[in-house]
């Protein structure tokens, strides 16, 4: 069955001595360049892992960063209303305040010129009265006559007046 002749065992020699020679000679070295290799792969998952980590708590610090500019830019914003509006009531207030100062001394000058024009129809009443009572004067009348006529003109004149 089974019959060993030399030839067998010179091939089986020789697989051995290739064996032990390649495991030495090339298995090492790429058992080496495995194992290094290897430790090189495990390294750089770690590194991966910690830059994961990094970038996370980057990410993390950024959003947080934006939310912070975020409610301070809405703070901005409300105290910038709120002084806009503070400044709009001044300026509304002020205007209404200048309305009415406009509106009085433009009442004060109706006044004045309500009073010039009284003074002035006045001054022409009497200048009137005075050309009717010259030419009155130039008839002669009597001194009833003259009586009557004196006093209603100053009833006319008083009564202007009080207008």
């Amino acid at each position: 069955m089974f019959n060993i002749d030399f030839t067998f065992l010179w091939t089986l020699f020789n697989l051995l001595l290739l064996f032990f020679i390649l495991k030495k000679v090339l298995f090492g070295r790429i058992g080496a360049y495995m194992e290094k290799r290897a430790q090189k792969i495990a390294d750089e998952y770690q590194r991966a892992g910690r830059e994961r980590a990094e970038a996370k708590a980057l990410l993390d610090s950024y959003n947080e960063k934006v939310q912070e500019a975020a409610a301070e830019g809405d703070a901005l914003i409300k105290q910038a209303r709120k002084a806009a509006d503070a400044e709009s009531a001044r300026i509304i207030a002020g205007a209404k305040s200048e309305a009415a100062r406009i509106i009085e001394d433009a009442r004060r000058q109706i006044q004045n010129e309500q009073q010039a024009a009284s003074v002035a129809f006045k001054a022409h009443t009497a200048t009137l009265a005075l050309a009717i009572a010259g030419r009155i004067l130039r008839h002669k009348l009597n001194a009833d006559d003259d009586r009557l006529l004196a006093e209603r003109m100053l009833r006319e004149i008083g009564d202007m007046g009080g207008r």
